[in-house]
């Protein structure tokens, strides 16, 4: 969005990015850890494709669904600004490469670590956590760093997040 590309701005929202972006040295950083050493990063787009059993093209949905996960199909998310799970080098080159506005951002650090897996999966509760905050709101709005916006997402935002959700009524 600070880079200037439409296909990230939602409509009406231009002026707003173009005067935002005046302020800010656009780049990627690593993604901060809360401990140090640690390589785990977060779980890249956790987008999902299904084929349902009732599905009427069954073995097409399912061939579509195994380009997605392949290196072509990762490589093609990839260019268009997506981070995609696999990490060839070919994956990780290609990042942003069809979108002219990120040609001239170092997005290098943005595949530095190990991506974060979900095990025990069944007995996890998903809550739509308004992460976005993180950055637009303690790092652009408050100025803080980045290990001080995850520390009052986590120590702050995320349980008040909870609480409000919980207050009403839904109970993931």
């Amino acid at each position: 969005m600070y880079a200037g590309s439409e296909l990230f701005i939602e409509d009406g929202d231009e002026a707003a990015f173009a005067e935002q972006a005046k302020s800010v040295d656009i780049g990627v950083s690593a993604i901060p850890v809360l401990k140090r050493g640690d390589k785990t990063i977060y779980q890249p787009n956790t987008r999902a494709a299904f084929v349902p059993p009732a599905a009427a093209h069954k073995d097409q949905a399912l061939q579509l669904v195994k380009w997605m996960v392949s290196e072509e199909g990762q490589t093609e998310l990839s260019s268009h600004g997506v981070k995609a799970v696999l990490q060839t080098d070919k994956v990780v080159q290609s990042f942003g490469k069809a979108i002219p506005e990120l040609a001239k951002i170092d997005a290098s650090a943005l595949y530095w670590g190990e991506n974060a897996a979900i095990s025990n999966y069944q007995n996890t509760e998903y809550w739509d956590l308004p992460l976005w905050s993180v950055y637009r709101q303690h790092i652009l709005r408050d100025g803080g760093t980045p290990e001080q916006a995850l520390a009052l997402s986590q120590q702050q935002d995320i349980p008040n997040y909870i609480k409000a959700q919980a207050a009403a009524g839904k109970d993931w």
